[in-house]
């Protein structure tokens, strides 16, 4: 099946639709809307504007439970989500995050991942979770 965001030009080279890729992005629930002030440094005197709209990739209790998490997301890192999500709807979101922070999930999420096949030497390669090294070390001083 044909991908409606990622086209093929007549030279074979690709093009990648930014905007229906966000559509789709934000109508399965990988993005999310929200807004925050915004300062530019060369305009305004430097001074906090007011608020504008941002997008954000849901990572919720990825890297720690209980946690409501967002990556923030850059224009051009969209094509890159896009495609890791459409390989995998259920783990691609989750590995674009990861990648991004270089930083692997908490260890629940990564067994998860394991078990679904969506870990790889990249996901290997990343620093262990901080949650978890944290975690570890406080039980290790908790007394019976």
């Amino acid at each position: 099946m044909r991908d409606p965001a990622i086209h093929t030009t007549d030279g074979g080279e690709e093009w990648f639709d930014t905007e229906l890729g966000l559509a789709l992005l934000l109508k399965d629930g990988v993005l999310f809307a929200n807004s925050r002030r915004y300062l530019d440094p060369e305009m305004f005197g430097g001074k906090p504007q007011e608020e504008t709209i941002v997008l954000f990739v849901n990572c919720n209790d990825v890297f720690a439970w209980g946690t409501a998490e967002a990556e923030a997301i850059a224009y051009d890192e969209v094509p890159k989500l896009y495609k890791s999500w459409r390989a995998d709807k259920v783990w691609g979101s989750t590995r674009w995050c990861c990648l991004k922070r270089g930083e692997q999930p908490q260890a629940p999420v990564a067994e998860d991942m394991k078990k679904a096949g969506a870990w790889d030497a990249a996901m290997d390669a990343l620093k262990p979770n901080h949650y978890d090294a944290f975690c570890r070390e406080k039980a290790g001083k908790l007394k019976p």
